[in-house]
């Protein structure tokens, strides 16, 4: 702070009047004056370095905003509440009416909403989890017609068109009727389903994304067709928040991220986010970083993402960021086991 004249430091001032007492005004008035020519030397010096990393911090802030990296979002299960809101209203109740048998209904439900969204084979073909689901519900239940129906569909899988309509010209009852009877019902349910909500938080992670990496690049990977896709997009007001969509027309994730990474991005990190085990393996063939959305917790993992994973990312130190993927990999990677799905429905139903 400078004294009223403009001229003399207030503290020099403050010293020189204090010496109009002193015999020796002139000595100390000097000696004031050094002691404080030494303090500024100090001052200028401690300012040019807080200026200086003022300004490596700038420079690093800048070329983090300049940093080029891809962005692959998967869409069901991630963005959208898909994979739930559809096991909930149509592949739950399709299941226990076609598949129960006089047993548990409560029970049949939990075993299909357990391998549809907390096991490995969640985002899988409904086909793979309803031969997984069978499976689980026989072992529980035994029977010859579940038996019969689980063979038939084992084919189904294994052959190379796995020809739908083959399995509808079957004789009614016969285990194939059954199962392309449950199909066509359950598809029924789903195209009746109003829009499928999408969780806020991936909204606001890629609206944060022209300010946060402005030179980001957002792909979209969905398992619906294409033009439904960028439809569902376009509704839920997310339209412009990516540059490229891609549907089942092109492939699988892992077909698709391996025709973008041999199309010019294999020099630039890439960041895979999604819910699914084909999504993880995916970004893993590939050599991408991949950050998981939890089942349940989808919210909770998309803030984390835009608050504390993606910075991290983008200053190339997200391998020292913990967050869930522990629980993630666990959930890929654990067998499908009858007696931890029993174990929890009693704790959840018969409690």
């Amino acid at each position: 702070m400078l004294f009223k004249t403009g001229l003399v430091p207030a503290d020099i001032w403050l010293e020189g009047a204090a010496t109009l007492r002193s015999t020796n005004f002139l000595e100390n008035l000097v000696s004031a004056g050094a002691k404080n020519r030494k303090r500024s030397r100090t001052s200028q010096i401690r300012i040019r370095e807080k200026s200086e990393t003022a300004s490596l911090a700038s420079d690093e802030g800048a070329g983090l905003l300049r940093k080029k990296v891809l962005i692959i979002v998967e869409s069901e299960g991630a963005v959208f509440d898909s994979l739930s809101v559809y096991c909930e209203h149509a592949y739950v109740p399709t299941f226990t009416a076609c598949f129960s048998m006089g047993q548990d209904p409560l029970l049949c439900g939990h075993i299909w909403r357990t391998v549809a969204l907390t096991t490995r084979l969640r985002g899988s073909s409904p086909f793979v989890i309803l031969a997984a689901s069978l499976r689980l519900l026989n072992k529980k239940y035994p029977s010859v017609r579940r038996a019969a129906i689980i063979k038939t569909l084992d084919a189904f899988l294994a052959s190379d068109d796995k020809n739908l309509l083959a399995l509808a010209d079957s004789p009614a009852g016969s285990p194939g009727r059954i199962i392309a009877d449950w199909y066509s019902m359950t598809r029924g349910v789903i195209e009746r389903e109003p829009p499928v909500p999408r969780f806020a938080r991936a909204q606001s992670f890629l609206e944060s994304l022209p300010s946060a990496a402005p030179s980001a690049d957002v792909l979209v990977h969905s398992t619906m067709p294409e033009f439904s896709a960028l439809g569902q997009w376009e509704m839920a007001g997310m339209g412009s928040l990516f540059r490229k969509i891609a549907g089942r027309e092109r492939g699988s994730i892992l077909e698709y991220l391996r025709m973008v990474v041999t199309n010019g991005f294999d020099k630039i990190p890439i960041l895979a986010v999604g819910t699914t085990r084909e999504s993880w393996l995916a970004a893993q063939s590939v050599g991408a970083r991949f950050y998981p959305i939890i089942p349940s917790r989808e919210e909770e993992s998309w803030a984390f993402l835009e608050e504390v994973f993606f910075p991290a990312f983008m200053k190339g130190t997200a391998s020292s960021v913990s967050g869930d993927s522990y629980e993630f990999i666990r959930m890929m990677t654990q067998d499908l086991s009858l007696a931890a799905i029993l174990e929890e429905f009693e704790n959840v139903y018969l409690a």
